[in-house]
């Protein structure tokens, strides 16, 4: 599969990709939010959400997996929000305390690397209180899975917009050790006008009996909301 680089998945005006593959013949086809594919030229400048899809191909080979990777354009509404997590984050991986989630910082695969906060709650509720009203449509949630190291995507997550719930969605538990990916996960709803928005996020009692560490308490790890 090719190689994507992407100097950063949140962004307030664009952002740049780089693909890269190197097998003679060969070539990286790329779609923009499910439009027809076309062959990479040169660096690709992004700027507005999306999501971004990149193969190579090469004759009489078969072609290669599918790459994909969102991103998204941010915008002021969270710069001085106030935030409040019930439970707190554990004191070990607390990031630089509540606002790592509404800092525009993508946390990396290494979960210590200080964007990231880490829960083992079986429910973690986040509320944001903006400045003044805005219109809003979509809530993104970006959250880490490593499935080795005991972190799994939520198994649920209900959204409340001044106290009133619009959204509910759940999942189930991955069952795959090899997986590491970050997951940003969208709840979209009609134009809303917000001046709270709240986050129920449910998560396994413990960790299921197929992994190494069955019985012990699963971990969310979480290092942004954006609001759309």
């Amino acid at each position: 599969k090719p190689i994507v680089e992407i100097d950063s998945i949140f962004f307030r005006n664009s952002a740049q990709v780089k693909m890269g593959f190197r097998f003679e013949g060969a070539e990286t086809m790329y779609s923009w939010n499910h439009n027809a594919f076309q062959k990479y030229e040169e660096v690709i400048q992004l700027k507005k959400s999306g999501i971004l899809f990149a193969k190579n191909v090469k004759k009489d080979f078969i072609e290669s997996e599918l790459v994909h990777l969102s991103v998204i354009k941010v915008n002021t509404f969270l710069d001085e929000a106030g935030i409040k997590i019930t439970p707190e984050a554990n004191e070990n991986y607390s990031g630089q305390g509540n606002t790592t989630l509404i800092d525009q910082i993508k946390g990396s695969f290494n979960f210590r690397d200080g964007n990231w906060c880490g829960f083992q709650d079986s429910l973690i509720h986040i509320n944001l209180e903006l400045k003044e009203s805005k219109k809003i449509e979509k809530v993104f949630i970006s959250t880490l899975t490593d499935i080795t190291s005991s972190i799994f995507k939520p198994i649920s997550l209900e959204l409340y917009i001044n106290g009133e719930k619009i959204k509910e969605q759940q999942w189930s538990a991955e069952k795959n050790l090899g997986v590491k990916e970050y997951n940003i996960i969208p709840l979209s709803f009609m134009p809303t006008s917000a001046k709270s928005i709240s986050l129920k996020i449910g998560n396994m009692t413990e960790v299921p009996k197929w992994h190494p560490n069955r019985g012990a308490k699963p971990w969310i790890f979480i290092d942004e909301i954006i609001v759309d």
